[in-house]
């Protein structure tokens, strides 16, 4: 009996053995993924694209910094004063990109007023920008990093319906307004919640690169991938290439499925869609391991 209960054991301990090096296969793969070689240009403003960029890094990759957009805070800031000054009228706060925090902290901080009594939402790594840069503490911060993350969220929520909510947006400035602030505001209403959009940032094509420079980037240089953190990204770059066709030269990655939806509307193909966009580096390794399948 003693000699079949060693072999028994013996028989579980190289099973589970066999078992656990298989699991840890992709964990290793995801490890060893390199971009060594591959040279991606990052269309984001400055503000994401120096993030963006030190992830690819990481993986060895060569990233080339080409902001297609810029953004500016809206200098006309009455719209946000007007949400600082009734916060009893407004009781939550949307804010959904990096731009929005600056826009609405900087605003309260310049005309000294606290935001305590309001309660903000914000997504992924934005939510310790605004803490560690404004001290503010985010009401909701959703699993999923996405508008629509805010929404479920607030959905659960009892006492949200009939509530006002001040969505703080952009204005799109000599581009095509992606439908993913529209979609907001409708869904927020969806679920019982009175939206107000607030512009408080500018979007616009930038004017920093000439036309002859980025055909150059094309022509002259081997581009493995491009990587789109917003619909208005790629349409920027299009106006800079005049057109979509260079776009479809080149692997197009975007950040996530709502800018991938946006820009296959343009008619951009879309060869890679991130599904961990919760941060940079999740989505470089997401990435990284798309691309060297590929091969």
């Amino acid at each position: 009996m003693k000699n079949i209960a060693v072999s028994v054991l013996t028989l579980l301990l190289s099973t589970l053995s066999s078992v656990c090096d298989a699991q840890a296969i992709p964990n290793k793969h995801l490890k060893e993924c390199s971009l060594k070689g591959r040279t991606i240009l990052v269309t984001a403003p400055e503000n994401y694209s120096v993030r963006l960029c030190d992830a690819i890094k990481k993986k060895g990759g060569k990233p080339i910094p080409l902001s297609t957009i810029e953004t500016t805070i809206n200098p006309d800031d009455s719209a946000i004063l007007e949400v600082l000054q009734n916060q009893n009228k407004y009781g939550w706060v949307a804010l959904s990109s990096r731009k929005a925090i600056d826009a609405f902290c900087g605003c309260a901080i310049k005309h000294r007023y606290s935001i305590d009594s309001l309660k903000v939402c914000t997504m992924g790594k934005d939510t310790e920008y605004m803490q560690q840069q404004y001290r503010v503490k985010a009401a909701i911060t959703p699993k999923e990093p996405s508008p629509e993350g805010i929404v479920k969220a607030l959905a659960t929520i009892p006492g949200t319906n009939g509530q006002t909510i001040a969505v703080v947006a952009p204005n799109i400035e000599n581009l095509t307004e992606p439908d993913v602030i529209p979609n907001f505001l409708s869904r927020l209403k969806d679920i019982g919640m009175e939206p107000v959009k607030i512009e408080g940032y500018i979007t616009r094509p930038t004017t920093a690169h000439s036309k002859k420079e980025i055909e150059a980037l094309f022509h002259k240089r081997r581009i493995d991938a491009i990587i789109f953190s917003s619909a208005t990204e790629a349409e920027g770059l299009a106006k800079l290439v005049g057109g979509n066709d260079q776009l479809n030269t080149v692997m197009v990655a975007c950040f996530g499925p709502y800018t991938a939806a946006n820009v296959k509307k343009m008619g951009v193909k879309v060869a890679f869609v991130g599904t961990n966009y919760s941060s940079f580096e999740a989505f470089v390794d997401e990435l990284c391991t798309f691309i060297n399948h590929q091969n």
